[in-house]
């Protein structure tokens, strides 16, 4: 997922109901990928753990 990129000239001087909203998507954007974040974290994890205690190399 890429974050959009908050353009301050597209948005009219004034509204700032438009900026509000824009941010908030913003924040919703970020919140999704820190999720995916720590899920891609935690699948990392697990597969280093497996591959340690089935390494056929092991002592």
């Amino acid at each position: 997922m890429k974050v959009n990129k908050l353009d301050l000239d597209a948005i009219e001087a004034g509204s700032s109901a438009d900026l509000v909203l824009k941010v908030a998507e913003l924040e919703r954007q970020i919140f999704e990928l820190r999720q995916e974040n720590r899920r891609v974290a935690e699948l990392y994890d697990l597969v280093f753990a497996r591959l340690q205690e089935d390494n056929p190399l092991k002592a």
